[in-house]
């Protein structure tokens, strides 16, 4: 018989952090519980959620699918090193500010952020990095965060969290 968890795991100073496990696959399993997570803004933890993150999650990889950030801005590889959790930034989003409106011309059927996502994917260099991610996801085999912002909304199933889909139980 299969454990079932709570979807929104509540820390205090992080939003948005879910349990990816639970989904039906299209054969019919279940994604794992305890795998795979999605969160926003880690670099907002206090330290009860980083002692509680370590404790209860014990992530190995956290791939970060945001658009890079300066390394001298960002906190997160330094407070993730702290809990034994290697940072990957992978974007997963264009870099120029016009990428909306370019993948609207590139692709107008397009009704639903799936849809964008799949059409990126299938342009380089964005299916390259999903590659990318993927490898960290194999490599890690335990649990991993994956943390991408999403224009239509944060709180979407994004493309982060495409691998799962797919793991047996």
């Amino acid at each position: 018989m299969s454990q079932s968890y709570l979807r929104h795991i509540h820390f205090e100073s992080v939003p948005n952090f879910r349990d990816l496990g639970g989904y039906r696959t299209q054969d019919g399993r279940t994604v794992a519980w305890r795998r795979v997570f999605r969160s926003a803004a880690l670099h907002k933890m206090n330290a009860p959620d980083i002692a509680r993150l370590k404790q209860e999650i014990g992530p190995r990889a956290v791939i970060d699918l945001r658009r890079p950030r300066d390394p001298e801005k960002n906190s997160e590889p330094l407070l993730l090193e702290e809990i034994g959790a290697r940072y990957y930034s992978i974007p997963f989003r264009p870099d120029g500010p016009a990428y909306l409106e370019d993948e609207a011309k590139a692709n107008p059927n397009a009704t639903n952020m799936g849809a964008i996502y799949l059409y990126r994917i299938s342009e380089k260099p964005f299916g390259k990095r999903l590659v990318d991610a993927l490898e960290v996801i194999a490599e890690s085999l335990k649990r991993i965060i994956t943390r991408w912002y999403s224009i239509a909304a944060q709180a979407r199933i994004g493309p982060g969290s495409l691998p799962p889909w797919s793991w047996p139980r």
